[in-house]
Order: C-alpha cells, then sequence, then structure tokens
C-alpha cells in the first residue's frame, strides 16, 4: 500500500475505534499512528522507537507492532505488509486494541512482562501469552463487523490453519492459538454457522479428544470474559485462569511430542 493512501486511512481508523469503544477517546487520540516504509525500515522504526525512548527490540516480520518508553508510545504499521484497505484498517485496529488493554490493565501487564524478563513461569505470563493478542484481534475482529459470509468453509480452512500452527509441531505455539479463539468468539460467518450446524468443523478435527476438550474449555473461560460489560478489563483471577488452561494444553503437546517421538526410535530397533 502506498504511503499517501494509508496516511489517509489513519484518521478511519481511529474514529471506528473511539465510536465502539469511547472509554478508550483519550487513549487513541493522544496515540500516534507511524506508517513504516519498507525502504528505510530499520532507520524509521529506531527513529520512532528513539521519540518514544523505546527499549530496543528485534525487529520481526509483523504487519504492524506497538511501542512504550518513558517519552511516550505509539503504534508502527509497516505498509508494505497491506495489500487491502481492510488489511491496513484490521492492523491499526489490532494494534490500538493493545495499547487499549495495556493501559486498562497495566499493572497486569508490567507484572507479567517482569515474569518474561525473570523467566519466572507463572500462570500470569502464561495468560498473558494468549490473552494480550487474543483481546486485541477480538477488538479489531469486533470493530470490522464482517457481513457473514454465505459459505462458511473458507474460515474453517482458516482454523483448521491456525489450530494446525498453535499445536501442531509439537509444542505450543500461542500466538497462533490467539487467533484462533479471537476468531471463533468474535468472526460474524463461524458464529452464523454455528447457529445452523452446531456440529460443524471449528479446526479440532487433526486434535486427540482430549486435546480438543482443553481447547473448548479455554474457548469457554474467555467466552465468560467476553459476558462481561467491560471485557476488556481482566482481573488477575481470570487471567490466571486462562493461564493454568493454556498450561494444560502445553503440558499435553509436550507430551504427546515425546511419546511420538519415543515410538519412533522404538519402531526403528
Amino acid at each position: 500500500m502506498k504511503k499517501v493512501d494509508a496516511e489517509k486511512l489513519i484518521p478511519y481508523i481511529k474514529t471506528t475505534f473511539i465510536a465502539a469503544f469511547p472509554t478508550a477517546k483519550e487513549i487513541v487520540e493522544e496515540t500516534p499512528i507511524v506508517l513504516i516504509p519498507n525502504r528505510g525500515r530499520a532507520e524509521a522504526r529506531q527513529k520512532a522507537m528513539d521519540a518514544c525512548d523505546a527499549t530496543y527490540k528485534v525487529d520481526g516480520d509483523n504487519r504492524g507492532e506497538v511501542i512504550f518508553g518513558p517519552k511516550g508510545r505509539a503504534v508502527l504499521i509497516y505498509t508494505t505488509a497491506a495489500e487491502t484497505d481492510w488489511d491496513f484498517c484490521h492492523t491499526g485496529w489490532h494494534e490500538l486494541g493493545h495499547v487499549f488493554t495495556n493501559l486498562v490493565n497495566k499493572e497486569l501487564f508490567i507484572d507479567a512482562e517482569n515474569d518474561v524478563r525473570a523467566d519466572r513461569d507463572t500462570k500470569r505470563r502464561t495468560g498473558m501469552s494468549v490473552w494480550s493478542e487474543f483481546i486485541a484481534e477480538y477488538i479489531a475482529i469486533l470493530i470490522k463487523n464482517e457481513e457473514p459470509q454465505p459459505v462458511a468453509w473458507p474460515k474453517q480452512d482458516i482454523l483448521s490453519g491456525l489450530i494446525k500452527d498453535a499445536v501442531g509441531t509439537g509444542m505450543l505455539n500461542p500466538y497462533p492459538l490467539a487467533f484462533y479463539c479471537a476468531m471463533m468468539m468474535g468472526d460474524n460467518t463461524i458464529d452464523e454457522m454455528l447457529q445452523r450446524q452446531p456440529d460443524a468443523s471449528i479446526g479440532l478435527d487433526e486434535c486427540d479428544d482430549l486435546l480438543s476438550d482443553m481447547i473448548v474449555n479455554l474457548l469457554r473461560l474467555l467466552d465468560k470474559q467476553l459476558c462481561k460489560e467491560d471485557f476488556w478489563d481482566i482481573s488477575l483471577e481470570t487471567l490466571e485462569g486462562i493461564g493454568a488452561q493454556v498450561g494444560e494444553i502445553w503440558t499435553h503437546c509436550y507430551y504427546s511430542s515425546a511419546l511420538t517421538a519415543l515410538e519412533k526410535i522404538v519402531s526403528k530397533r
């Protein structure tokens, strides 16, 4: 996407976010959205980080990211990663979702980040590994409010791909798991499909029964949180409950992978 076209969409991203979440008005208005082009990406990214006095973090293959520092905060969007206007807006909503929920739950985010830095294996840290991405993506899906599609299988394929990426490698990857849960909770096509056909595939066909039950239990925990009026404001108790469930999924993936490896060794003897 050209920078000039992306710049025109920034006011729309902010006004639609505020319309959906009026309590975020001040936060959104005071959060700059910085466009990062492909040419000179490293320099532009570093300039934005220096402006916020943010701690350096390695540049990844991201559509966007949020930076926080003593001098401020900013949403960075990489314009070349957006193929359509909707892609660009979705990234903006997702990243503003991070800013909004991070500031609302500031102490929890700081404590979870400290757990990461100190390499403490806590339920708070594990819960945040899914909650942070889940709630940002759910907010983006909610604001977009896409009309239900007449055919659901393309969305079902996306769900299957996310589950494969999350638990199909032998180790749990919280990032695609969070996106899977957000799609299950917020996508209108999936919601309408399940109303018509409650036993329709939701991407868990390749999972064993125990793992499927664990993921469904995680969805129930998230659904309970989403039923609250200010669902973006999460308590430590709920976060740790999510962390406990994610921990069970992680343990199951680890031992299933170890058992599969052992069976392969035994079969070769």
